[in-house]
């Protein structure tokens, strides 16, 4: 089971969907974007949401992630 609802599973239709990492912290593992995996797809085009967000130990940044994406040739 995704965790989506049916409405956004409707809207997604055939996108390519990049599964989450597993970050473990404090003994929870929590679901976290995969840049590489993201990189690896060679898509066109990626949506990455949550731009504000931290991984849980606050190592990182998503817009950390969004720059690695974009160093690795990807555009705006």
């Amino acid at each position: 089971m995704s965790g989506r609802s049916p409405e956004t599973e409707t809207q997604l239709g055939d996108l390519q969907i990049v599964s989450p990492r597993k970050l473990a912290y404090c003994g929870t593992s929590f679901a976290d974007l995969d840049a590489g995996a993201v990189i690896a797809t060679g898509a066109d085009v990626a949506l990455v949401d949550e731009l504000a967000h931290s991984s849980p130990d606050g190592s990182r940044g998503r817009w950390e992630d969004v720059a690695d994406i974009r160093s690795a040739g990807w555009t705006w």
